[in-house]
């Protein structure tokens, strides 16, 4: 199936936002490039319109992977509670 791509504008318009807010979301990490836009040189932002959807409901998945990804080596840490530091020692 063909994904739909959408301008910043139709996006903003999509999601009752404005363009800056969009922008916003953009620079702060919000939406994520490759999971919600792409960016190709001379096209500009794109944004992928299931993606908008999913995170608007809720449902992202690709997001919350990431972020289960992230926080996994903390819960292997060694000791589970403990501070590994030089020569062996632990807090």
């Amino acid at each position: 199936m063909l994904s739909r791509y959408l301008t910043v504008k139709e996006t903003a318009e999509l999601l009752r936002l404005s363009e800056r807010t969009v922008r916003n979301k953009i620079f702060e990490k919000i939406f994520k490039k490759g999971v919600h836009y792409v960016r190709q040189p001379g096209i500009g932002v794109r944004f992928k319109a299931e993606a908008l959807v999913a995170w608007l409901e809720g449902t992202n998945d690709a997001s919350n992977e990431e972020e289960k990804q992230a926080a996994a080596p903390l819960k292997h840490a060694v000791g589970a509670g403990t501070i590994p530091m030089a020569r062996g020692y632990k807090i």
